[in-house]
């Protein structure tokens, strides 16, 4: 919207193609609106990360996530560590399990060139009550690539839960996605 605020559309599952009996109550059943609103730039970036998710879409289960998403350059700036710690809040429906939690995303980005950008997924997910007992840590990696000034096209894979409690490689996610700048 402006050089310091960005508003977006998210998906957290996006479509889901395993079947009711793999875990897909139905193809698509989330979306959610992101605001970063950048609030310090200099050997380090800021930027205040917001967002509200509809996680299940029928019945509605909204989540609010409240965040501060820092930048840290590395090498001369051809490579960036992202942290995003959120504070993810259950909005509705709390007494079915739309619980409060904590997500520490981690991601590694080495950017050789304008075109390109190959990245490192991992971090740590879990509720605030018990984090320690049901904490996820996935492992994934991906690569970005700058297609115009205005128009990029991406895919990763991830195991959700490679190191976490209860861990294995049977849950993963292939994600495409696209960043478009007007």
């Amino acid at each position: 919207v402006f050089s310091d605020l960005t508003i977006g559309v998210d998906h957290v599952r996006s479509l889901c193609l395993s079947g009711r009996s793999d875990g897909c109550r139905k193809t698509y059943d989330d979306v959610g609106f992101d605001l970063l609103y950048s609030i310090a730039r200099g050997s380090v970036g800021a930027a205040f990360h917001g967002g509200v998710y509809a996680n299940v879409l029928d019945p509605v289960v909204l989540q609010e996530r409240v965040s501060v998403l820092l930048n840290i350059p590395l090498s001369r700036g051809k490579a960036h560590l992202y942290l995003d710690p959120q504070l993810l809040l259950g909005m509705n429906r709390r007494e079915e399990g739309n619980r409060d939690g904590l997500s520490v995303p981690v991601t590694f980005v080495f950017q050789p060139n304008q075109s390109v950008a190959p990245f490192i997924v991992t971090g740590m997910y879990g509720p605030l009550d018990g984090f320690g007992d049901a904490v996820r840590i996935p492992g994934g990696g991906g690569v970005l690539f700058a297609v115009s000034s205005a128009f990029d096209l991406g895919a990763s894979f991830t195991f959700t839960n490679l190191l976490g409690k209860g861990s294995s490689t049977d849950y993963r996610s292939l994600d495409l996605f696209m960043n478009v700048r007007f």
